[in-house]
């Protein structure tokens, strides 16, 4: 994980336990890598558009069961700065 590129880390409490998202963003390049309880289940190298959203599923451990529909809204702001919002259904 590049702790530098680091720009959201999340808790969603869902029946199961509380799984923990993680979101990369490289500013410079776009890269977007997206970890949920440790490891790795989005990663896109050299996106030209740094703004949007990446939805994602969170699934049980066995990945047969989807637990929560959920996205990641990217948005810029003043400068060269961006929010994240996380959004679950």
């Amino acid at each position: 994980m590049n702790m530098n590129d680091l720009v959201g880390t999340w808790e969603v409490p869902l029946y199961d336990k509380i799984h923990k998202i993680q979101f990369e963003h490289g500013t410079t390049t776009g890269r977007r890598v997206l970890w949920i309880d440790g490891e790795i289940v989005l990663r896109k190298e050299w996106m030209f558009k740094l703004v949007g959203s990446e939805p994602f599923e969170i699934k049980n451990p066995d990945g047969d069961q989807v637990l929560a529909k959920c996205e990641i809204v990217i948005n810029a702001c003043l400068g060269f700065t961006y929010e994240y919002i996380l959004y679950v259904n």
